[in-house]
């Protein structure tokens, strides 16, 4: 199924950043199949993850079918060995890779977008949890970070019954220092067939529960419940199938070898092609010296691009029909089909770019954990293929010394998607956090403008489709220009700190 249409009633945010936590048992399944219809779309967004941590009991096979019908969400779905689902849910904190954590139960149902409100509130309220509340009666759910969770040990393990447990999670995270924040507008439902918890208590026992004296509230092997991983997002066995099922949607598309699923690569090279054929092989060249796999999307192409690019070098390539110039979709094409690829990092490549074989430095970036976006370099060959332009204005601050600064490799965090309102001319990733952000010295020649006759075709292109910033190209057409030769490009011109 072909799902890069956005939501537009959605709240959406670039990356949420978030796993949402669900405790699961046999009891529960049927009905959480049924009522996930009604809320998937609000877990279909960048950066989402859902864990479900499930008990023995229940039906692995039943499960997993259900997953594979949603396949444009980051599930991870993980078996206990505890039916205490409090503990399950401890285990979801652990197995947890976002910096937030949303505490859910399986039969609640959204009357209002409650993971938007409750996840932006916290973006701007850093030493707060957030609630989202049962009608006008309780809260229903809590989202925090998790350092704060994994800081307090989680959730108390000696409680069974969620109410009480979120209850006390409050109070332990109120002693660590971590205050509440309540949004009124953030309302869950509870279906009629889950009825609300009803237990006796001694009056003593309810008070040890509901009034903590201290923060932290199991020992260091909290969380520690998981048997095996039943399916991770990042190793989904039924990618083949449910990629062919998308590709079905469009024109074309050719698969070399079936096996291209199952292996792990470091770097996936992502390319838009349109009427490229007189560079399209010089560019697949390029890239597949210095990148592990290359996906191709061709926008229904006029000439014979599409036909020219070798099977040998790509582990997947596909035709969709145009429906003018749209970037934004093309791109949001590409990074669907590479959702079903096992990668740790993509590299967004024009059809008209190659990499200075002199400047590439890819690899050692990768290893830096506390790093998910990379910039790269750019120059415009202009009349030779030994001379750039040094004088073309740009609008982004980090361009130097005639050289054009993008954003274009960032790390696999799961089913990303463009959500900016430009159709064209935005930064080619979906994500960008500055905090975990830096600049590589590689460097992309741009053969797009290398002559006059280019330079002139690409403007009336523009002329027709960018009707907004038409003035921005007339300086391509620019007659008298500040040219230097390549070849005196270093290493240092490419070093640039990110403040």
């Amino acid at each position: 199924m072909n799902e890069s249409t956005e939501n537009t009633d959605l709240q959406l945010l670039s990356n949420f950043d978030l796993s949402v936590v669900i405790a699961l048992d046999k009891e529960k399944l049927s009905e959480f199949i049924r009522l996930f219809q009604v809320v998937a779309r609000y877990y279909q967004r960048n950066g989402i993850e859902i864990i479900l941590a499930v008990d023995k009991t229940i039906d692995k096979d039943s499960l997993l079918e259900f997953v594979k019908y949603f396949p444009m969400i980051d599930w991870k779905v993980i078996k206990c060995d505890s039916k205490n689902p409090i503990q399950r849910m401890n285990t979801g904190i652990r197995q947890s890779e976002k910096k937030f954590i949303l505490l859910i139960q399986s039969e609640w149902v959204f009357q209002s977008d409650i993971i938007y409100l409750l996840r932006k509130d916290l973006d701007f309220y850093q030493k707060h949890y957030a609630i989202g509340q049962i009608g006008n009666k309780r809260q229903g759910c809590i989202l925090a970070k998790k350092e704060d969770l994994k800081r307090i040990k989680g959730l108390d393990e000696k409680i069974t019954f969620f109410t009480f447990s979120f209850d006390n999670l409050q109070k332990r995270m109120e002693l660590d220092g971590i205050q509440k924040l309540y949004c009124q507008d953030a309302i869950l439902l509870q279906h009629d067939n889950f009825p609300t918890e009803s237990i006796q208590l001694e009056k003593k026992g309810l008070s040890e529960l509901l009034l903590p004296v201290k923060a932290v509230a199991n020992d260091e092997s909290w969380g520690e419940d998981c048997l095996n991983t039943l399916f991770d997002w990042r190793n989904n066995p039924f990618a083949a199938e449910q990629c062919q099922s998308y590709l079905k949607e469009l024109i074309d598309f050719q698969i070399p070898n079936s096996n291209v699923f199952n292996i792990t690569y470091k770097l996936i090279a992502l390319i838009p092609t349109y009427n490229e054929s007189e560079w399209i092989d010089d560019c697949l060249r390029s890239v597949e010296k210095h990148c592990d796999g290359i996906i191709v999307l061709d926008d229904e192409s006029t000439d014979n691009t599409y036909e020219l690019i070798p099977l040998e070098k790509i582990l997947l390539k596909a035709k969709k029909k145009r429906t003018g110039f749209n970037d934004k979709q093309n791109r949001n094409i590409l990074l669907d089909l590479a959702y079903f690829f096992r990668s740790e990092w993509f590299i967004f490549i024009d059809a008209d770019e190659r990499f200075d074989e002199r400047f590439v430095d890819l690899r050692k970036i990768m290893q830096k954990p506390k790093i998910d976006v990379v910039g790269v370099w750019i120059a415009n060959l202009w009349d030779s293929m030994e001379k750039y332009r040094t004088d073309i204005p740009d609008s982004l601050s980090h361009s130097q010394k005639g050289l054009w600064f993008r954003w274009r490799m960032f790390r696999n965090k799961g089913r990303m998607q463009f959500i900016i309102p430009k159709s064209f001319h935005f930064h080619s990733v979906p994500y960008i956090d500055y905090d975990y952000t830096t600049i590589n010295s590689t460097l992309l020649l741009h053969i797009g403008y290398l002559s006059s006759q280019k330079r002139s075709s690409k403007y009336d292109f523009y002329q027709k489709e960018d009707y907004q910033n038409r003035s921005y190209y007339s300086d391509i057409l620019k007659e008298k220009v500040e040219l230097a030769p390549i070849s005196l490009i270093s290493k240092d011109d490419l070093i640039l700190t990110l403040k």
